[in-house]
């Protein structure tokens, strides 16, 4: 069997958020247990034989009573996320629609405290991030071969963020695989983001997430960084930047810069001011029970 009898019958749902798909779960009863979380999250994100997601979310319950319950998320390849921004606006909508939670939130997570909004019709999330870190600036890495400016920072999970000419030309995979695996990331690696200027507070975004390994329609706290790098380096790009991801799909990123901090580093102390916050829909694609005894 594909994964052990304790992780048959899981009800679940299948929630979109603006490009990225995840298996929700209910966890606060440990209807999955720890021990099954890697081998049931491989097996459940794999496309065509399986749901097939970008990973799985756990509601679990909180460890104090300052928030409303716990997020845990898990990448594809089984490995546990700090954070992840679309996921955290499908999972207070979850949370809304399991009662768990009202339409304003409090929610624990690894990477910190996440403030979120539901809209009344439960279609849509706001989030409030953690604080970001400061912008560290890269200015010539080699990308198989090729020297590229990279600016680096952490919003929830680390970020990459490269400024290309014309996002359509990369080579998404394969430099995002190099970059992700470069040494000045390592131990952990990093996700990398393609970023295009396109005028009118918009960008163009594509993504390599790590733990997934591959590009993705979009990522949350990757449209996060690369707005907030956008803003910093070019003022007139003003909250709330509008990101539009590689699945055509539109977020609004609420970024708090001051372009008066007399600081001359890239993203020092005080440029940053406030929290950013994520703004985008939630579907619910649909329902089911995972009940499958499948040979291997």
């Amino acid at each position: 069997m594909w994964y052990a009898e304790a992780c048959q019958n899981i009800p679940f749902y299948k929630m979109a958020g603006t490009g990225n798909d995840f298996i929700m779960v209910d966890n606060r009863d440990g209807i999955i247990q720890d021990g099954h979380l890697r081998e049931f999250t491989i097996n459940a994100c794999r496309r065509k034989v399986s749901v097939g997601a970008d990973g799985v979310i756990l509601i679990e319950r909180a460890t104090d009573n300052t928030h409303d319950y716990k997020m845990r998320i898990f990448n594809a390849d089984g490995s546990e996320a700090e954070m992840c921004g679309n996921g955290s606006r499908c999972v207070a909508v979850f949370a809304f629609i399991l009662k768990v939670a009202g339409l304003v939130q409090t929610i624990q997570t690894i990477a910190g405290t996440l403030k979120a909004e539901v809209s009344e019709n439960a279609t849509s999330a706001t989030v409030q991030l953690s604080p970001p870190s400061l912008v560290t600036k890269h200015p010539s890495v080699s990308v198989l071969g090729t020297p590229r400016l990279v600016y680096h920072i952490d919003t929830g999970v680390p970020h990459a963020v490269v400024f290309v000419a014309d996002i359509t030309s990369i080579d998404v995979k394969a430099e995002g695989r190099c970059l992700r695996n470069h040494d000045i990331f390592k131990p952990k690696g990093t996700n990398v983001n393609f970023v295009q200027l396109s005028g009118g507070n918009i960008i163009l975004v594509r993504t390599y997430e790590r733990g997934v390994e591959d590009e993705t329609y979009a990522c949350g706290t990757g449209s996060v960084a690369s707005a907030l790098v956008t803003s910093i380096l070019h003022p007139s790009y003003t909250s709330p930047v509008r990101v539009v991801t590689s699945g055509g799909d539109e977020l609004k990123i609420h970024c708090y810069i001051d372009h008066h901090h007399d600081n001359n580093k890239v993203g020092g102390e005080g440029v940053i001011k406030e929290s950013p916050k994520l703004q985008g829909d939630v579907s619910i694609v649909y329902s089911g029970v995972f009940a499958p005894v499948i040979s291997s």
